[in-house]
């Protein structure tokens, strides 16, 4: 089973589609609630778990055969993107404020 951290993300759905049609199994993550895409419902497994939550998400392996890890989430920045002073990846890492 693959893990896709990020899982249902734009990004996230389609690894996870691309690694179905390869026949592997996978397991999704979600720190925020999402919709599971019709395309994906049914298919994967959804786990509501943030990657900064990190006794909980070690505890996967545990309910999981996780074989390989394909990381997509992102971690929650301390930054505030309306500061003036905000860091320069701010505008990349964050979603438009």
């Amino acid at each position: 089973m693959i893990l896709v951290t990020g899982g249902l993300a734009m990004i996230g759905v389609h690894t996870a589609q691309a690694l179905l049609g390869l026949g592997e199994e996978v397991l999704v993550t979600r720190h925020r609630s999402a919709d599971v895409p019709s395309f994906l419902a049914d298919r994967v497994t959804v786990e509501h778990v943030g990657v900064t939550e990190r006794d909980v998400f070690l505890a996967l392996g545990g309910r999981h055969d996780i074989t390989g890890i394909v990381h997509l989430a992102a971690a929650g920045l301390s930054v505030d993107c309306r500061s003036p002073t905000r860091s320069s990846s701010c505008a990349s890492t964050r979603p438009a404020c």
